[in-house]
């Protein structure tokens, strides 16, 4: 069999053109379209508002630190209210095991539920001590 000619074409030669004209128009940049401006930088802040905004920022901070210590003064008052029950219970614990009535399981029981609460309110008095601000002015 012979192969006319015109027939059957390189078949490289068949697909390297529509991808060289595609390369070539998209790569090629016309003079007539405007080009394209990088994004300004932003302007410098002014000196007097970069004060006005630093000393917002350290009243925003003093706020919300307040606001923080309120909150924990809340907490530290809530958990002292809650070691009135599992002091008593150590202490009425402690009368019973006198009598023989429960065993020293329960009144260690009793004696780390006291002391997880004890553990709660001194907690939360250590954030607030972290919290007062000392003799340092700004």
């Amino acid at each position: 069999m012979t192969l006319r000619s015109g027939s059957r074409k390189n078949g490289f030669a068949t697909c390297a053109w529509p991808l060289i004209l595609f390369v070539a128009l998209t790569t090629a940049r016309p003079a007539s379209l405007p080009q394209q401006k990088k994004p300004a930088a932003k302007p410098p802040i002014p000196p007097a508002q970069a004060g006005n905004e630093l000393s917002k920022l350290r009243d925003e901070y003093i706020k919300a630190t307040k606001e923080y210590k309120a909150s924990l003064e809340r907490l530290w008052f809530f958990t002292r209210r809650a070691r009135a029950k599992p002091s008593q219970r150590a202490v009425q614990s402690q009368k019973l095991l006198a009598d023989g009535l429960i065993s020293k399981r329960e009144v260690e029981k009793s004696d780390s539920a006291l002391a997880e609460v004890n553990l709660k309110v001194s907690g939360a008095k250590q954030q607030i001590a972290t919290l007062t601000p000392t003799s340092r002015k700004p």
